[in-house]
């Protein structure tokens, strides 16, 4: 048994706690609810993981063929591979105005090295 506390509210209430048992583990959870409810919920929780991972993607600036190649590679529950130098670097000056990107580009032409 693998009792869970819950909690629920609307805007409109406060919270109303209660238990309840979904299984200690996938052979348990399909016993008692059935195999295709299983899946169901969870496939609905992949494809919210899924669409979290996709939006970090797009929040990157990266375009529509490299957030399809990597949802192509993706795997839920794996670790986010670290960002390379050059990603850290394109991140911080997509953040950047078109002016002060500008400016950047006009220092490093000048002399090699941006102006603290």
């Amino acid at each position: 048994m693998a009792v869970e506390l819950v909690s629920a509210q609307t805007t409109e209430s406060q919270p109303v706690e209660f238990e309840y048992d979904f299984g200690d583990n996938l052979e348990n959870a399909c016993s008692m609810f059935g195999e295709d409810v299983v899946f169901a919920y969870a496939k609905r929780g992949l494809v919210v993981a899924a669409q979290g991972h996709a939006r970090g993607h797009i929040r990157a600036g990266k375009s529509k063929e490299e957030i399809v190649t990597a949802m192509q590679e993706w795997k839920p529950g794996m670790p986010r591979q670290p960002k390379s130098q050059e990603e850290r670097i394109r991140d911080m000056l997509n953040g950047l105005s078109p002016e002060a990107r500008t400016q950047l580009a006009k220092e490093l032409k000048a002399g090699g090295k941006a102006a603290a």
